[in-house]
């Protein structure tokens, strides 16, 4: 499944969003550039019981990577 992100808090998708921003609105194809400021890996760890395979428990967790 998909939970989570690995990239800038100030960005679409991981993408500059100045750039994401010209593309749609232009609906021209240009080339994006990958954010490099304010990095944060975000996610779920979630504990499952090995018996009956259904969740017990959900937790959050959301580090800043690097500076």
């Amino acid at each position: 499944t998909d939970i989570g992100m690995v990239g800038s808090l100030d960005s679409v998708i991981g993408v500059k969003k100045e750039l994401a921003l010209k593309r749609f609105l232009s609906q021209i194809p240009i080339r994006f550039e990958v954010e490099k400021k304010n990095i944060y890996l975000q996610g779920a760890i979630i504990t499952v019981d090995n018996k009956t395979g259904k969740a017990e428990g959900i937790r959050r967790i959301q580090e800043k990577v690097g500076k």
